[in-house]
């Protein structure tokens, strides 16, 4: 689920790139406000992405999660892991180093 998370940053840096975010800053839009839109979207996306391997794991029967007990405590951490990792994503946008090509 790494990749899931990591590909958060190349929204952050087309972002940054387009300067969107300061322009809806200073259209008025509060910090607050888009603060908890971009991410509201960005766990609605991985628990999107989480589905599929919840999914597989069911189809296929793995022995180690077909207890009830089990697969909540698997579905609980993909859910922690990508609560705390899209956060991490967020502050770490402004280490890259890429540049716009324009």
């Amino acid at each position: 689920m790494s990749f899931v998370a990591a590909s958060f940053v190349v929204f952050l840096i087309q972002e940054r790139e387009s300067r969107s975010k300061h322009l809806q800053f200073v259209s008025g839009l509060k910090f607050f406000v888009f603060w908890i839109a971009n991410y509201v979207i960005d766990i609605l996306c991985y628990i999107i992405s989480c589905v599929p391997v919840v999914l597989v794991i069911l189809i296929f029967q793995v022995d180690d999660f077909m207890s009830f007990e089990m697969m909540s405590y698997f579905i609980i951490l993909l859910l922690v892991y990508g609560a705390s990792t899209i956060p991490f994503m967020r502050s770490e946008e402004h280490t890259s180093e890429l540049q716009s090509h324009h």
